[in-house]
């Protein structure tokens, strides 16, 4: 899908920015995340994870979060 594709083309960009943190991927639903994940750690040894049960589930168990800037 595009959103893979376009993981794909920012990817170097991604790893860049992280530095030495950890990438965490998350989205609404847990779907894109998924599938974005499962691209990243295929192709790159940085250090990534997936969020499970998705922003929403993040924010159903009462869980803080803060807001930023949204990626461009």
């Amino acid at each position: 899908g595009g959103t893979v594709a376009r993981a794909k083309s920012e990817q170097a960009e991604v790893i860049e920015a992280a530095g030495d943190k950890k990438i965490i991927f998350s989205c609404r639903s847990g779907k894109r995340a998924a599938d974005i994940y499962q691209y990243f750690t295929g192709s790159t040894e940085h250090e990534a994870f997936c969020m499970s049960a998705s922003i929403l589930g993040w924010k159903d168990a009462g869980l803080p979060t803060e807001k930023g800037s949204a990626a461009a």
